[in-house]
């Protein structure tokens, strides 16, 4: 009796074992067939980012390996957590109809501290946590890249002054929380920072240390979210 017993428990355990992969695996299959449109859309974005660094690879090889590096060693002696070169070197804006340009670039040597001051900036505002995790979108723009994205004639990136960045989440109440944020921060000390804010909508924002002044997505002063909110 006591042998019949154990093999009926050794039975019955093995079958509810059985059951239970069963029912995970089943589990398992509805699922991955209920979210069938996540995976297109992940490999798509991991495609353009590919070819991005595709894009990366080629153009840094056409560059002086010490004129890269000396710009790089520059910035990281003056900032706590300097940009990668990619950030630093490209340009996401899209261009015209009818006109190409190449996405990365480095500025003139003559003109490398200039990114300093922004970027010190931009760190401040992180530390602070007036921004939420961001990207960087251009800083330096050659004249060909200014004219096939219609950039301003004066505009602050010709003399690598300037930083544009986006936010990496693009929810209107997150959006909406940095412009309130950035706006309080201009009003309080841009003026003693001569800060620049262009705040262009869709979590896009621009700053420089030039001038004391904002404008919103027309380049117009009246635009600006911080003068609306005053």
């Amino acid at each position: 009796m006591n042998k019949n017993y154990q093999m009926s428990s050794s039975h019955k355990s093995f079958a509810s074992t059985f059951l239970v992969i069963a029912l995970l695996s089943s589990a398992a299959l509805t699922m991955s067939c209920q979210q069938p449109q996540e995976y297109p859309e992940k490999e798509q974005l991991t495609l353009q980012q590919q070819q991005q660094q595709q894009q990366f690879q080629a153009w840094l090889k056409t560059q002086p390996p010490q004129h890269v590096q000396a710009y790089q060693q520059l910035l990281a002696r003056h900032l706590k957590h300097p940009p990668s070169l990619f950030e630093l070197s490209y340009n996401s804006h899209p261009a015209s109809k009818d006109c190409f340009y190449q996405p990365f670039a480095l500025p003139p040597e003559k003109l490398w501290a200039n990114i300093i001051p922004p970027l010190k900036l931009l760190e401040n505002l992180n530390h602070a946590q007036v921004i939420t995790p961001y990207h960087l979108s251009s800083t330096y723009r050659d004249p060909a890249a200014n004219i096939c994205i219609r950039g301003a004639k004066g505009s602050k990136h010709l003399n690598n002054t300037a930083i544009d960045f986006q936010l990496e989440d693009s929810s209107a109440n997150n959006i909406q929380m940095v412009e309130q944020r950035l706006c309080r921060y201009w009003k309080q000390y841009g003026r003693s920072k001569q800060m620049g804010l262009g705040i262009y909508g869709r979590g896009r924002f621009h700053i420089d240390v030039q001038g004391y002044r904002t404008w919103g997505k027309d380049y117009k002063r009246v635009s600006s979210a911080c003068l609306q909110s005053a």
